[in-house]
C-alpha cells in the first residue's frame, strides 16, 4: 500500500503567511486548529511540534484517508492523486483519475474506483492520469504547480526507466 509520509514529502509547501501555513489556506480551512496557535504567536510562543502534528493530521484526515490512500497500492499514483487533490480539490482530482481509467465520472472515491486503480497497469495509469492533470494545468496556466508535477514525473521516470534512456531523452526534448 502507498505510504502517507512519502506523499507528504512530495507536497510543495510554500512560504508561511497570515493566510497560509504549509499549504493550508485560512480562506478555505478557517477552522483548522493550527490557526489558533499561529494567530496568538505574537503573545504566546508557538509549539512547533504541536503545529506539525496538526498539519500531519489535517492532510491525513482531510485528504489521504478520503482519497483511499491506505488502500491504493501504487505509491506513484497516490503521490500524484494526493498532490493534485491538495492543489485543486479532492473532487477534481478524483474526476481526473476516473477519466484516466475510463470509468464513469462522479468525483467520488469508492471501493470500485480503488479496485480499478489497483487492477490497472501502474505505468499506463500514471501516464494517463498525468496527462489528465497536465490538460487541466495548461488550461489554468499554473506554472508553479506544473514545475512541481514535472519533478514528480521525473522521479517516476527515474524509478521506472532510468535517467539516460531513450524515453527520458524524448520527454526532456518535448517538455524542456
Amino acid at each position: 500500500m502507498a505510504d502517507f509520509n512519502t506523499s507528504m514529502n512530495v507536497l510543495p509547501f510554500t512560504a508561511v503567511s497570515k493566510l497560509e501555513y504549509k499549504g493550508i489556506s485560512k480562506i478555505y480551512f478557517p477552522k483548522w486548529g493550527g490557526w489558533a496557535l499561529l494567530d496568538n504567536s505574537s503573545t504566546v510562543p508557538i509549539d512547533t511540534a504541536m503545529l506539525d502534528d496538526l498539519v500531519y493530521h489535517f492532510y491525513n484526515s482531510y485528504f489521504w484517508l478520503k482519497l483511499g490512500g491506505n488502500e491504493i497500492g501504487n505509491q506513484n499514483i497516490m503521490n500524484l492523486l494526493f498532490v493534485f487533490a491538495v492543489h485543486s480539490g479532492k473532487r477534481k482530482a478524483i474526476e481526473k483519475l476516473q477519466r484516466s481509467l475510463n470509468v464513469p465520472v462522479s468525483g467520488i472515491m469508492s471501493t470500485e474506483l480503488i479496485n480499478a486503480v489497483n487492477l490497472a497497469h501502474p505505468k499506463l495509469l500514471f501516464l494517463a492520469f498525468y496527462a489528465e492533470i497536465i490538460e487541466f494545468l495548461v488550461i489554468t496556466n499554473d506554472q508553479q504547480f506544473i514545475n512541481k508535477l514535472l519533478g514528480i514525473y521525473y522521479k517516476f521516470l527515474n524509478s521506472t526507466h532510468g535517467v539516460n534512456t531513450p524515453i527520458r531523452k524524448l520527454i526532456d526534448t518535448v517538455l524542456l
